[in-house]
């Protein structure tokens, strides 16, 4: 496998000490090869913008692209509380080595999906990689698949046009909202790697604002799928719940009679199917390649 030159940058608040300990250990104990290399960017809350807007949080991954556009290395965004695995470096050089090098500006190991009804296909895509241990890369051009921020590998050879078109992102909000929009115009050529090569850490789920503001439980919830879809559950580092303790108290106040009916007639149907597929496909590739 051919290994790429990486720099990883994790985004993490001069503040958070404690979180960016637990990062450098959980990124330390996966043995990375020495073709990646680890950097910090302070993502803390700043002042006014040039607009003079009070609150917002600048965008870390501007200052990432800033930093290593004299660099010729493929830069690797991450948060402070991103989960790895043991496989992801491998994945990754995979999925780099796969793509034509001025076929790709970016690949996104993980993202939300805030559309809850793209999961069921998310999930049984995960489903039939996971019997082969293969990856898949799909163009969220095509896909047609709503994304919104995430771990984001960035290529060498596109820093400073997507640095370009990001500028007046200042801020991670304005970020998240741009990128998808660039992605479907087709000014940026985005991938993202199924299964997910890395997830949100357990402790991304600590309330941060009022704990009864939907918008946050609904981030959760999209972030426990997350770390369902991640590879960690095929290698059994995921040794730990893919929901919080405090997002499971406050859902269950938000269930809808109709959904919970829905939920009993989807879940036997779509287990049946999961199941079914995979036999056909298992049934396919016998047929095309018969034991001897």
């Amino acid at each position: 496998m051919q290994k790429h030159d990486v720099d990883v940058y994790c985004l993490n608040d001069d503040r958070a000490v404690a979180c960016g300990s637990r990062f450098v250990a959980r990124y330390a104990s996966c043995n990375f090869g020495p073709h990646w290399s680890l950097r910090r960017i302070d993502a803390r809350d700043a002042g006014p913008d040039e607009a003079g807007c009070e609150g917002k949080r600048f965008s870390g991954r501007l200052e990432c692209l800033r930093q290593s556009a004299g660099s010729d290395r493929h830069v690797f965004m991450v948060d402070d509380t991103t989960d790895f695995c043991h496989l992801t470096q491998h994945f990754v050089d995979a999925a780099i080595t796969t793509l034509p090098e001025t076929g790709w500006d970016m690949v996104l190991t993980d993202t939300i999906f805030p559309c809850a009804h793209h999961f069921p296909s998310i999930m049984m895509l995960w489903h039939e990689l996971r019997q082969t241990r293969e990856i898949r890369l799909l163009d969220l051009y095509d896909a047609n698949i709503m994304f919104r921020g995430g771990a984001t590998l960035i290529n060498r050879r596109s820093k400073e046009r997507v640095l370009e078109l990001m500028h007046v992102s200042g801020t991670e909000a304005a970020w998240d909202r741009d990128l998808p929009q660039h992605v479907r115009h087709g000014r940026i050529k985005a991938c993202l790697i199924v299964p997910l090569l890395t997830a949100p850490a357990i402790c991304d789920d600590e309330p941060v604002a009022d704990a009864a503001d939907p918008a946050i439980l609904e981030t959760m919830l999209c972030n426990a799928f997350r770390r369902m879809m991640w590879i960690g559950e095929w290698t059994g580092e995921a040794n730990r719940p893919y929901y919080s303790e405090w997002s499971r108290h406050a859902y269950r106040k938000l269930m809808v009679d109709d959904v919970v009916r829905m939920s009993s007639v989807m879940t036997p149907l779509l287990s049946m199917q999961l199941d079914q597929r995979w036999h056909l496909k298992a049934a396919e590739i016998l047929t095309r390649h018969p034991r001897t």
